[in-house]
C-alpha cells in the first residue's frame, strides 16, 4: 500500500511539471515577439515567477512575485522599480519606473464570445467557453468579487456546487491569472473591464 502511494505521489508530480512545462511554452510562444518588440530590460514571467522570455540583461531562472502583484506594483526585490502589464497567463515586467498605461479588458458578447486585452505595449484575444464568459460577466457585474458559493449560486442556482467552481476558476486563471484575483474571486482593481452586447442567460 504504502509503495502504491509513492508511486501515485510520483505520477502526480510529473504531471504538474508537464503541465507547467506546457503553460510556460504556451507563454513563452505569445511573449518572446512581445519582449523584443518592447526592448529596453524586459522579463516575461509566469505567475509562480518563471521566466518565459527576456530581453536586455541576463535574468535568473525564477524572480520572486509578490502575492499582490498587479498592475500597480512598482517594486520587485531583485529588480526595483518596475511597471507590470497582464500577459495571456503571466506578466510583461518593464525595469524602471516608466509612465503607466490602463488595461482596459473588453467582454465582447455581441458576436460569439470573445475577450480582448490592451495594455500599454501589446494586445491580445482570447475566446472563453460559455461557461468562463458567465463567470468574466458575474465578476465584471461584482467588482468587490465573490466567494465560491456566490459564483456557484449565479451560475447553477445553487450554492453548494463550489467544488465545481474552484475548477473552473482554476482552468480560467491558466489564460487569464494575470487579471483574476482569488479570496474572493474577482477582475483584478487594477484594471477597467467592460462588457459589450447582451447578457448571457
Amino acid at each position: 500500500m504504502l509503495a502504491l502511494v509513492g508511486v501515485t505521489a510520483k505520477l502526480a508530480e510529473a504531471e504538474v511539471r508537464t503541465e507547467h512545462a506546457v503553460a510556460l511554452e504556451r507563454l513563452r510562444a505569445y511573449a518572446a515577439p512581445v519582449v523584443a518588440r518592447v526592448g529596453g530590460r524586459t522579463p516575461a514571467v509566469d505567475p509562480s515567477g518563471h521566466i518565459a522570455a527576456v530581453t536586455g540583461f541576463t535574468a535568473p531562472d525564477r524572480l520572486v512575485l509578490p502575492a499582490d502583484l498587479s498592475a500597480e506594483s512598482t517594486w520587485l526585490p531583485a529588480l526595483g522599480a518596475v511597471t507590470v502589464e497582464p500577459l495571456p497567463g503571466g506578466w510583461l515586467v518593464r525595469l524602471g519606473d516608466g509612465d503607466r498605461a490602463a488595461t482596459d479588458p473588453v467582454l465582447d458578447l455581441r458576436a460569439g464570445r470573445e475577450l480582448r486585452v490592451s495594455t500599454a505595449s501589446h494586445s491580445w484575444r482570447h475566446q472563453p467557453s460559455p461557461r468562463h464568459a458567465e463567470i468574466l460577466l458575474a465578476l465584471i457585474r461584482s467588482p468587490e468579487g465573490r466567494t465560491a458559493a456566490q459564483l456557484a449560486d449565479d451560475l447553477f442556482a445553487d450554492p453548494s456546487r463550489v467544488l465545481t467552481v474552484r475548477a473552473e476558476m482554476s482552468r480560467l486563471r491558466r489564460t487569464l491569472g494575470s487579471l483574476l484575483e482569488s479570496q474572493p474571486y474577482r477582475i483584478s482593481p487594477t484594471v477597467r473591464a467592460t462588457v459589450l452586447g447582451p447578457d448571457l442567460r
